[in-house]
């Protein structure tokens, strides 16, 4: 599942508009980690970048900025 719906099965419930990974409401900095975005259909780096938490899913262990 995304990392949007992890965290909402969580109690945690961040911005976010479309749930499809085009309005960009839910961008938030991923801090470490890899995930692969379900839209762009690739894997993320494992350094600090911008990523849409409705269309990213972790793949291990990932930090992310609210």
């Amino acid at each position: 599942s995304s990392i949007l719906q992890s965290l909402e099965l969580n109690g945690v419930f961040p911005n976010h508009g479309c749930r499809m990974g085009i309005c960009k409401k839910c961008q938030c900095t991923k801090k470490s980690g890899i995930v692969y975005n379900k839209v762009s259909q690739r894997f993320s780096e494992s350094y600090e970048e911008k990523i849409e938490i409705c269309s990213s899913i972790p793949v291990g262990n990932v930090e992310i900025e609210l």
